[in-house]
């Protein structure tokens, strides 16, 4: 929500705040180091880092659940705003952000993780007119630019200097 209130410059409850647009649901692997998981459950997290068209377990959330419940959200947005010139502003995480581009892309989830990366708060955009969807901005992270310590480098990747 925080996110939220900065990038908008409204205050908390002026913000809709929905569940829908979470980030995925991870089951038991919820708070647990990456280096257990890998350990532990080698080809599921091989399936959930490399291959996420086929990464499914019995209580967590596929990609395609995720993708499936952000875009209830993105196309009632749409369905309600989609013939008017407002800006409607979306905060959310990599997983939730990726799969909704993809949608707009109609990019399949087997290539879900090629670029461009979603840094933390990178901008995306999707200019909606006559109920279809243009990607405007996909991963931008131009504002990048100015950070100490850190150049901007070629297809919108970020590498730290070396001090």
């Amino acid at each position: 929500m925080k996110t939220a209130e900065i990038v908008s410059g409204l205050e908390a409850d002026k913000i809709i705040q929905d569940e829908n647009l979470r980030e995925i649901h991870l089951g038991s692997w919820e708070g647990r180091l990456t280096d257990e998981i890998e350990l532990e459950y080698p080809e599921e997290y091989s399936a959930f880092r490399c291959s996420p068209h086929l990464y499914k377990r019995s209580d967590a959330e596929s990609y395609y659940d995720v993708q499936k419940r952000a875009l209830i959200s993105v196309n009632n947005v749409i369905k309600k705003h989609g013939n008017t010139d407002r800006n409607i502003l979306f905060v959310t995480h990599t997983v939730t952000l990726k799969t909704i581009m993809a949608y707009f892309e109609d990019r399949e989830f087997a290539r879900l993780w090629d670029p461009p990366f979603i840094y933390d708060t990178s901008l995306s955009m999707v200019e909606i007119k006559n109920g279809t969807g243009t990607i405007v901005m996909h991963g931008d992270i131009s504002h990048f630019s100015d950070l100490k310590g850190y150049e901007f480098v070629k297809d919108n990747h970020v590498i730290k200097k070396d001090e």
